[in-house]
Order: structure tokens, then sequence, then C-alpha cells
């Protein structure tokens, strides 16, 4: 029987702590060290499509940390296609492996690009101590929502470009009014 009325479940039969249990992931968590796979090499990729890949966004890595924090940067958009078993996840492997390797050599942690992905077994294949999109906006503790005023509607809709019509609703773009609110201080 699933579920029996007169089982307690109040009792911890196993007599496991919960603040034990706690520290020690908390612990781990601390002392955990970012995922680093070497044998992963931008020349050892099949493809020339993958390499050109790791080659866009290795430039773009670069130019961030030559740029003036205070001065816009355009965001790099990219999209990886490809059926199963063609290197995706490889690929995306390689680039991350890669700039943690740019980052070593600039003397910055190899921690400081956060790897998210859709759902957690994807995030798991990903390595790099990747976490679900979810959680990784909830790492970031977004404050209230609210209604996008006009001018900075139109900010995001000019940098969005021409596919963020005025005819979309405020309220789609309250959670993007969250983020330049949090980005902003």
């Amino acid at each position: 029987m699933v579920d029996p009325e007169d089982y307690n479940y109040s009792v911890n039969e196993h007599r496991v702590s919960l603040d034990h249990a706690r520290a020690g992931w908390e612990t781990l968590a601390a002392t955990a060290n970012a995922y680093s796979d070497t044998t992963l090499r931008r020349d050892a990729l099949g493809d020339d499509f993958q390499q050109l890949f790791v080659d866009v966004v290795l430039k773009h890595v670069e130019a961030l940390l030559a740029t003036d924090a205070r001065l816009p940067l355009k965001p790099l958009r990219l999209l990886l296609l490809g059926t199963a078993g063609t290197g995706k996840t490889t690929t995306v492997q390689t680039t991350l492996q890669e700039i943690q390797n740019v980052l070593g050599r600039q003397g910055l942690p190899g921690n400081l690009v956060r790897v998210a992905a859709p759902t957690g077994c994807a995030a798991f294949n990903l390595r790099f101590n990747a976490t679900t999109i979810h959680r990784l906006i909830h790492h970031f503790k977004l404050g209230s929502f609210q209604e996008l005023s006009d001018a900075p509607l139109e900010r995001l809709q000019t940098a969005l470009g021409p596919r963020a019509s005025s005819s979309s609703t405020r309220s789609a773009w309250s959670v993007a009014s969250s983020w330049a609110a949090w980005t902003a201080g």
C-alpha cells in the first residue's frame, strides 16, 4: 500500500540529522573545485563549425576582458544546432574549458562564468558546475517585479531588435525590468 494512513512519518528511523546533512552540503559547496577537463581542446574538435563556434565565443570573451567595464559591449547571441551525437555538448564543454584557460591566464577565477541549462539532466551532462536556468536566476535573488515605464521599455525593445514590437505588453517585460534594476546596482 502506498502512503499507509497508520504510518508515523515524523519518526526519524535512520537518525539522520538535517542540520548535519545541511552542514555537510554547505562544506562541500564551499570547498568544491570548479570542474575542469584538460582533455577538452579546440584542436580536438572534429568539425570546422564546432571550432568556429569556440573561436567566436573566445573572441567575445577576450573582447570583454579587454573592454573598460563602463563601456557597453554588444551581447553575443549564438545558436548551436545539430542532431543527436553531432558533438553539441562536447563543443560547449570545450568552449567552457577554453574560457577557463583564458581566465586563468588573466589571473581570474574559473568560476567567474556561470553555466546553466534548461534541465537538471542537461546541466549534469554539461558539467562545469552547471545548474538549471531557474536555479541560476534564483541565485541572483531578483527583487520585486514591476511594470516597465515608457523609457526603459523603449530601451529594451531597441536592445532586443525589431522582433520586440511595441504591441508587447508591459507585464511581459517585468522580468527584464527586475533584471535591469538588479544589474544597475
